[in-house]
């Protein structure tokens, strides 16, 4: 799970989407925004209950690690388009 919250005073906000994240599961930060999530919820619900207390104009990227699926918010946003497409071509490659 890696989210990118806005710079400046407003990070202080993001102690909620910390908070969402560590309320997950097992959770550990691997580096500043970066963190490895076991959980029994599953990724979109995951994903949903964090992004919930997120700025929209905030990023977050949740994979789920057991299905290699990527689930990206904002969803309209160009970078979500490349992930997702970039993840579903890496995965046709390795698996065939």
């Amino acid at each position: 799970m890696v989210f990118k919250g806005s710079r400046g005073p407003e990070w202080c906000e993001h102690a909620r989407a910390i908070e969402a994240i560590k309320g997950l599961g097992d959770a550990a930060e691997l580096q500043r925004s970066v963190w490895f999530v076991s959980s029994l919820l599953t990724a979109a619900e995951a994903t949903e209950r964090v992004w919930e207390t997120m700025d929209p104009n905030d990023g977050l990227l949740v994979v789920d690690a057991s299905n290699n699926e990527p689930l990206i918010r904002p969803t309209n946003s160009e970078a979500a388009a490349d992930v997702k497409d970039g993840w579903n071509e890496s995965a046709r490659t390795h698996m065939a």
